[in-house]
């Protein structure tokens, strides 16, 4: 019995230093039961909100503070970044998630290189709402005056970021103006795009933003008031045809109707024995005035409307024509 004893010390005496080299592992590296998990800051999350992504790692056999490597984030199979593990965490923050729904992993890659991969987590990324809203630079606005309707598109928190798209502009509820988003959310419709249809007077414009793939679409709540007052000019009379077949224009030739005082627009009496075609642009460079066809011995209200346009009107001729400047 004795000598069986000695030989069963002697064994458990060899076994244990084989133990203790199986549990032990080089430093910064985890054993075979380590886990990695994975944690978001907010779920679901709204377009341009920062999402901050923590991962964990957890080993029976080695204490937290010893735990070093590297932790890749990754979006199905994109890598969103790589970031240092310190002791066992690592986290990573982005806004650029899209709408929609992502499978977020962390992968887990120690010392010797030995790698563990979380379950994966579903972060939702809803649309983020926004806000529109319309100024004008000249709320009062003489035809041929310099200005804009300014529409600024915003994200509202806990959005954020700037929408893409395109924005609506209508007056008194009638569409009239699209115009694009620039890199500030911001898009215009200039006033010079508003003289040649609108008469004298005040309207309420609004703007629509169309939304893309990230920012949900927004109306005004508050339309802008822009008023627009016309010019005055001194009236010409077209007179009949000289010499050579053209017109003569001489000091009140055209009339402003004051049923129709739209920037440039004009009610011209044709005294000339046959129909005239009235052009603008400069001597050489005629183009046609649509709607300005007069028929002989009638009066026709003639939708010039042309602000800050300066032009040159003749019927058909080059010799004798008028100048009238919307200012």
């Amino acid at each position: 019995m004795r000598r069986t004893y000695v030989r069963l010390i002697a064994i458990s005496i060899l076994i244990a230093p084989i133990g203790i080299a199986l549990l032990s592992f080089p430093a910064g590296a985890v054993g075979p039961a380590a886990s990695v998990t994975l944690t978001s800051s907010v779920n679901p999350a709204a377009a341009g909100q920062a999402v901050t992504v923590k991962a964990k790692v957890v080993d029976p056999t080695t204490p937290a503070a010893g735990i070093t490597g590297s932790m890749a984030f990754l979006d199905g199979p994109t890598t969103l970044a790589t970031v240092p593990v310190s002791s066992g965490v690592a986290s990573f923050s982005t806004r650029a998630l899209g709408t929609g729904t992502h499978v977020l992993t962390a992968a887990f890659t120690d010392a010797t290189a030995s790698s563990v991969v979380s379950a994966p987590l579903t972060e939702t990324v809803a649309m983020a709402s926004t806000t529109t809203t319309v100024v004008s630079t000249l709320p009062t606005a003489n035809y041929g005056q310099n200005g804009n309707i300014n529409a600024s598109v915003k994200a509202v928190a806990p959005g954020a970021g700037v929408p893409t798209g395109s924005v609506d502009f209508y007056i008194d509820g009638g569409w009239y103006w699209t115009a694009f988003l620039d890199a500030n959310g911001k898009a215009q419709l200039p006033l010079s795009a508003i003289y040649p249809s609108y008469y004298p007077g005040t309207y309420m414009i609004t703007a629509i933003y169309s939304g893309d793939a990230n920012y949900a679409t927004s109306t005004t709540a508050t339309g802008v008031a822009q008023t627009l007052v016309g010019i005055s000019t001194t009236p010409v009379t077209m007179l009949g045809l000289n010499a050579t077949g053209q017109l003569n224009f001489t000091p009140n030739s055209f009339t402003l109707s004051s049923a129709n005082p739209v920037g440039c627009n004009v009610t011209i009496t044709n005294t000339t024995p046959g129909a005239i075609a009235l052009t603008y642009g400069t001597p050489g460079s005629w183009k046609r005035l649509p709607g300005g066809v007069i028929a002989a011995g009638t009066s026709k209200g003639v939708g010039v409307g042309l602000s800050n346009f300066t032009g040159y009107f003749s019927a058909m001729g080059t010799a004798n024509y008028v100048r009238i400047r919307c200012v």
